[in-house]
C-alpha cells in the first residue's frame, strides 16, 4: 500500500533556537518540515515546494512577516497554502488587523505551550484539509454534508442562507424551505469555536457549538458553517461540576481539577466524534475501519476510566466501598501487568521488568484482587506517564507476615516539598508548567484508599531527574469474609425466560435505544420504546402484556423515578430495571426506593445485563 504524503510546514523565524525546536517537534508529530529566517530563504523554498501551512513570525530582523505576506498575496504564490501569523503578546491589535486584511489565515501568540501549539497548528491543517476538499468536489461535499449529523448551512456575506441540510431541519425545527427564507442570526467567527444557543421554532432551550470558514459556493463568497448540539454535553459537565464542587468545598485544589476537567472530557470525544465520522467515508479500507474501531474503544475506555475513578473517589469517601478477599498469585498478577504495560511502556521508550523473590507455589497473598491490581495499574501507569528513555520495575520483598510491593522508575522525579501532597485528590505528582501530563489526579489518591482499605500502609521516595519508588505494604493474610464473589463474565442463556416476554424499553437516547434493541432483538416475543417517562407509563395502560422495562432514569417530561412510581400504582407485578448514566453513591439505593426492582449503569454491558434480568424474571 503506498505510503501516505506527509503535511508540509514551512517555518519562517530569525531565532535559530525556535527553528530548531519547533522543526523537531513537529517532525515528531509527522510533519515534513522546511525552515527559513528571512524573506529571501523563504521565497526559495516556494518556488521548489508547496507546503500546506506557513507558519510566519510577524517580526523579523530588519523586515517584518507582513511584508513577505503581502508578497505572497500579491504574486498568488499557493493559493491554497495556509498562512498562520506568529506573534508576541504585546504585538499591536493594528499589526494583526493588518495581517488579516493582508489575507492571513488566523494568529498564534507566543508564548504558547508546546501541546497547544500542536493542537492550533493541527486544527489550522484540519481547517485546509476541508478546504482543500471542497475545492476538489463540491458535488461530493453536498452529499456528505446531506448525511452528516451537524447542521450544515451555507450563508452569505449578506447573512442569507442559500442551503441547509436535513439535520439543520432537526435542529431548528424549520422546514429547508423556512430556513432558506430566513437570516442566519448569528455571529461569523471563523476558525474558533462559538457556543451559542439554538433558537428553535419548539423554544426548546439547546446549546450548540458553531464552527465557520469561508468558502466558494456558486461562485460567490459565502461562509460554510456547521453546528453542533452539545446539550447533553454541556448538562454532563454543569452536573460534574456541581458534584464535585458540593463535595470538595474545603479542598483548595477543586478549582485545578475543575480547569483540567474539560480537557480530559474533551480530549477522548475528539476521538470517538472524529473517526466516527472518517468512518463514514466511503470505501473505507478494511484496515483503516479497524484502526479507526481501535482508536475509538481506547478514547470511549479513556474517558469511562475517567468516570470510574471519580465514581470510585465518591464510594470512598461514602464508605461504600466494599472488599471482596481471596488467594491471588502474585507472579500470575505480574504477568498480566506486565503484558499489559508493556506496549504503553515501549512507547515513551522504557524499559518494563518485574522481579520475584518466592517459588510460585509460595507467592500468595489473601487480599481483594481487584483493589491491589488497582494499586498496582495506578502507580505503572504514573510511573510511564512521568518517564521516558528509562527503566520502571515493579516486584515485591517478603517482610514477616506482610508483602512489601515496590514500583520504581527512573523519571523526573518529585520535589521534596511535594513528596506529602501527591496522595491529595486531583494532584498530579508534577505540577510544573513546563510539563504538561495527562489525568485529572485522582490515581494516586485511590491507590493510597485501596492501601489503608487492605490494612497497610503506602509511602514514596524520590529525588528530582532520578527518579521515584513508591513502596506499600499488604498482609499476607486479610480480612476473611462470607460472601461469594462473582469474579468473572460468563454467558448467561436464558432464552427460555426471555422467548414468552414483552420487553418495555423507556430511554429518550437513541443510541441506548438501538443498543438495547440488538441486545434483545430475537430473544423476547415484542420489544416496545417509550422516549419519556409519560409515554413509558401511558404505554403500560395500554399494553397488559407487558412483563419487564428498562427504565432510563434521567428521560424529559417525567423522569424514571416519577414513571417508576406510577406505573407500580397500575402494576405492582411488573419488573423494572433502572438502567441509568447515574453512578454515584445512593443513586442505586433511590432507584430501589422509588420502586426498581434492579438497578444497572452505563455503559451497559450485556452479560451483566441478562444476569440482572435472570435473577428477577
Amino acid at each position: 500500500m503506498e505510503e501516505k504524503a506527509k503535511d508540509k510546514i514551512l517555518l519562517v523565524d530569525d531565532e535559530p533556537f525556535n527553528l530548531e525546536i519547533y522543526s523537531e517537534m513537529f517532525s515528531d508529530v509527522g510533519y515534513e518540515v522546511f525552515t527559513a529566517s528571512n524573506s529571501g530563504e523563504t521565497f526559495e523554498i516556494l518556488k521548489k515546494n508547496e507546503p500546506d501551512l506557513l507558519l510566519l513570525d510577524i517580526v523579523l530582523h530588519n523586515e517584518s512577516g507582513l511584508d513577505i505576506l503581502e508578497r505572497i498575496k500579491t504574486d498568488k504564490l499557493h493559493p491554497f497554502m495556509f498562512i498562520v501569523m506568529i506573534t508576541g503578546a504585546f504585538t499591536s491589535s493594528q499589526q494583526q488587523a493588518a495581517g488579516l486584511e493582508q489575507g492571513a489565515d488566523g494568529y498564534i501568540i507566543r508564548p504558547i505551550d508546546n501541546r497547544e501549539l500542536i493542537a492550533r497548528v493541527e486544527a489550522f491543517m484540519r481547517h485546509k484539509r476541508t478546504l482543500d476538499s471542497l475545492r476538489r468536489s463540491e458535488s461530493r461535499f453536498r452529499k456528505i454534508i446531506a448525511r452528516n449529523p451537524d447542521a450544515i448551512l451555507v450563508v452569505g456575506t449578506d447573512g442569507k442562507i442559500s442551503f441547509a441540510n436535513p439535520s439543520a431541519e432537526d435542529m431548528f425545527k424549520l422546514t429547508i424551505d423556512e430556513l432558506l427564507s430566513r437570516v442566519f442570526g448569528y455571529p461569523i467567527i471563523q476558525g474558533e469555536h462559538t457556543e451559542i444557543n439554538i433558537v428553535r421554532q419548539d423554544e426548546e432551550k439547546r446549546i450548540g457549538e458553531m464552527r465557520t470558514i469561508d468558502i466558494d459556493w456558486n461562485d460567490k463568497e459565502t461562509f460554510l458553517t456547521s453546528i453542533r448540539d452539545i446539550t447533553h454535553h454541556k448538562q454532563i459537565e454543569e452536573e460534574l461540576k456541581k458534584a464535585l464542587l458540593k463535595a470538595e468545598e474545603s479542598d483548595k485544589l477543586k478549582s485545578a481539577f475543575l480547569a483540567n476537567m474539560s480537557h480530559e472530557i474533551r480530549t477522548p470525544m475528539n476521538g470517538v466524534l472524529g473517526f466516527t465520522r472518517f468512518l463514514k467515508k466511503p470505501n473505507l479500507p478494511i484496515e483503516k475501519q479497524r484502526k479507526y474501531i481501535s482508536i475509538i474503544e481506547q478514547s470511549g475506555l479513556r474517558m469511562l476510566n475517567l468516570i470510574n475513578d471519580i465514581i470510585d473517589i465518591s464510594k470512598i469517601e461514602s464508605g461504600n466501598m466494599e472488599v471482596n478477599y481471596g488467594n491471588i498469585n502474585i507472579h500470575e498478577m505480574f504477568a498480566s501487568l506486565f503484558s499489559f504495560f508493556e506496549p504503553q511502556a515501549k512507547k515513551n521508550k522504557n524499559k518494563l521488568l518485574y522481579v520475584t523473590s518466592l517459588p510460585d507455589h509460595k507467592a500468595y497473598v489473601f487480599t481483594d484482587n481487584e483493589k491491589i491490581t488497582a494499586i498496582f495499574t495506578n502507580l505503572i501507569k504514573n510511573a510511564i506517564k512521568y518517564t521516558s528513555n528509562g527503566k520502571i520495575e515493579f516486584g515485591y520483598e517478603l517482610k514477616e507476615n506482610m508483602f512489601e510491593f515496590y514500583v520504581k522508575d527512573t523519571g523526573i522525579g518529585i520535589p521534596q516539598d511535594r513528596l506529602d501532597a501527591i496522595f491529595e485528590r486531583f494532584v498530579q505528582a508534577d505540577l510544573r508548567v513546563a510539563q504538561p501530563y495527562e489525568g485529572a489526579g485522582l490515581g494516586l489518591s485511590i491507590a493510597k484508599a485501596y492501601v489503608e482499605m487492605l490494612r497497610g500502609k503506602i509511602r514514596v521516595e524520590s529525588e528530582e531527574n532520578k527518579g521515584s519508588t513508591f513502596y506499600f505494604t499488604i498482609p499476607i493474610k486479610g480480612k476473611k469474609v462470607d460472601k461469594k464473589v462473582v469474579t468473572q463474565e460468563k454467558e448467561i442463556d436464558i432464552n427460555e425466560k426471555l422467548r414468552e416476554i414483552t420487553v418495555l424499553v423507556a430511554d429518550d437516547d437513541e443510541t441506548a435505544n438501538v443498543y438495547l434493541e440488538e441486545v434483545l432483538e430475537g430473544k423476547c416475543k415484542r420489544i416496545l420504546h417509550a422516549r419519556n417517562g409519560k409515554q413509558a407509563v401511558d404505554i403500560i395502560q395500554k399494553e397488559k402484556d407487558i412483563n419487564l422495562i428498562l427504565m432510563d432514569i434521567k428521560m424529559p417530561v417525567m423522569d424514571g423515578y416519577t414513571a417508576t412510581r406510577m406505573i407500580k400504582q397500575y402494576n405492582e407485578n411488573v419488573i423494572i430495571i433502572a438502567q441509568t448514566a447515574y453512578a454515584m453513591s445512593g443513586d442505586k439505593e433511590k432507584a430501589i426506593k422509588a420502586g426498581c426492582n434492579g438497578y444497572i449503569t452505563k455503559p451497559i454491558n450485556q452479560n451483566e445485563l441478562l444476569l440482572i434480568m435472570n435473577q428477577l424474571l
